[in-house]
């Protein structure tokens, strides 16, 4: 995590100031007494009682985004708080050394349950963006390509005496390159007469079924609604809905930018918990995403995604084709760690007396072959929407029984693309995964998920092992944290780059 450099001497001094805990809340809506975005310290009045373990991780498995919860318990003297008051507000867990006057912020979510106690306490539950997101669905039928995009019409709501639409009439477009991304209703306000509205903007068109009706958005007249596809009669109230989608260039198709406009749709702001409070994008760290958006630029995806289909598996279908995994940080945005040789500085955690002050309080290494395979095949959809697969194997394998992992896309996608994520899904579990499981002092808070630390601990035979962190939990009222990590082979390697590298040499083309 981002720190100054006199909060991380603090946590790595064992014998130094110990760590407070300060709980704050923040109203983004009307709040106690009608009050906005107002910041209250609950620990100014009361006392922290107990913390669960406060975790951050990277993915629950491959492409498998993990959504965290967590629970402070506060004293409530003088019934300062009631469970209705404190409910969909914000917490913020701080960590301070009150003497030295640093704090840093260690988590941020949305308060999803508040639980008042006769035994006098006050428990807070809090839920982090990734739920936010794990809980959005699209609100259209929606088509993703390189040209606009328009559906079917669908009954929305009608008397059932009234007649339908024929399935076998189409829509017309006739502006594509104008479509948006809008919902359309149809809504009968006699038996042959209908008002069109949408969601994109005000106004409404209106039309009968004897005629056919032009339609427009922001844009000017787009599409047609034919009146053969009208038959009978229809009752007053009665509503139709259909759907269209804008057209989309290369750049916006890649995974990457994919990603980042399905995030921005469901998490539209995350709060900047402060005395001047402020909502910013979702995003933590631009110029990381931004970097992803380039590096994913080849791997064009699209297709059909209908009403009600959970975001997070568009995003995490997505991320299993470029080897991506989304989380949040503490200060309650999204990050978003990516498959690419690990350039960054780690995080030093140490065991060895003779090296230094010890952080390290257990260390464990382990080599798990559970999720080892022999091969690994990829289910997809090609550019033209057929079932399609690819199988990466592995001749070397040593498993008794061959183990055969299937990963499940529903994008549209090239052959070639989904052929690169398989091989690179291989070749990081083809050997099983070598995991450590690191018990530190503060000087843990100091790791980021998604990046790396470098162990040194004699008693497991560890000096200077760089690994990449995919856990973090952390035990704020003992000052423990806890860190998971594993080799990943991928991403330890030297890689050299394409048009620089000199042939002949050791490493490995990227």
């Amino acid at each position: 995590m981002d720190v100054t450099a006199a909060f991380a001497a603090l946590c790595n001094d064992p014998w130094g100031e110990p760590a407070r805990i300060q709980f704050n809340i923040m109203f983004v809506g009307a709040g106690v007494g009608g009050s906005t975005n107002v910041v209250a310290d609950v620990t100014s009045t009361q006392e922290v009682v107990s913390i669960s373990a406060i975790a951050s991780r990277r993915e629950k498995k491959h492409g498998i985004m993990q959504g965290q919860s967590w629970q402070i318990q506060t004293t409530n003297t003088d019934n300062e708080y009631t469970s209705s008051d404190y409910a969909d507000a914000y917490g913020q867990i701080i960590v301070e050394f009150t003497d030295a006057s640093e704090s840093e912020p260690i988590v941020q979510g949305r308060i999803y349950k508040t639980t008042a106690s006769t035994n006098g306490t006050m428990t807070f539950e809090v839920h982090d963006t990734v739920i936010d997101l794990l809980n959005y669905e699209i609100p259209r039928d929606i088509h993703y390509q390189d040209t606009g995009w328009l559906g079917e019409m669908q009954v929305y709501s009608k008397d059932p005496d009234s007649d339908g639409w024929d399935s076998t009439v189409d829509l017309a477009i006739t502006s594509a390159p104008d479509l948006e991304d809008e919902t359309f209703y149809v809504t009968f306000t006699s038996s042959v007469a209908f008002d069109v509205t949408r969601d994109g903007g005000a106004g409404t068109q209106s039309g009968t079924t004897a005629l056919p009706k032009s339609i427009s958005n922001n844009n000017g007249a787009v599409l047609s609604i034919p009146s053969s596809g009208w038959s009978g009669t229809y009752a007053s109230g009665d509503v139709f809905v259909f759907y269209s989608a804008a057209p989309r260039v290369a750049a916006d198709l890649a995974p990457g930018a994919m990603i980042m406009d399905l995030i921005d749709e469901a998490v539209p702001s995350v709060p900047v918990i402060s005395a001047t409070p402020a909502a910013g994008n979702a995003f933590y760290d631009s110029t990381n995403w931004a970097t992803f958006v380039t590096d994913t630029a080849g791997d064009e995806i699209g297709g059909f995604w209908p009403k009600g289909t959970p975001v997070s598996r568009m995003i995490q279908d997505a991320l299993k084709i470029i080897h991506g995994s989304i989380y949040s940080v503490p200060d309650g945005r999204l990050a978003i760690w990516h498959l690419s040789p690990n350039t960054d500085t780690r995080v030093s955690l140490n065991g060895d007396p003779e090296q230094g002050t010890v952080s390290i309080i257990e260390a464990s290494t382990a080599h798990d072959l559970t999720e080892k395979v022999s091969a690994v095949t990829y289910e997809y959809l090609d550019l033209e929407g057929n079932d399609a697969a690819v199988t990466s194997t592995d001749a070397d394998t040593v498993l008794i029984t061959p183990k055969i992992e299937t990963v499940r896309i529903g994008w549209r996608v090239r052959g070639l693309s989904v052929e690169s994520a398989a091989n690179i899904h291989l070749n990081r579990l083809k050997a099983g995964r070598r995991e450590y499981t690191v018990k530190a002092t503060l000087a843990g808070l100091l790791a980021d998920v998604g990046a790396g630390v470098s162990i040194t601990d004699p008693d497991i035979d560890l000096t200077v092992e760089a690994s990449d962190v995919t856990e973090i939990s952390m035990d704020l009222l003992n000052n423990k944290v806890t860190i998971k990590a594993h080799v990943d082979p991928v991403v330890i390697e030297d890689y050299a780059i394409v048009e620089i590298a000199t042939v002949g040499g050791t490493e490995v083309v990227w």
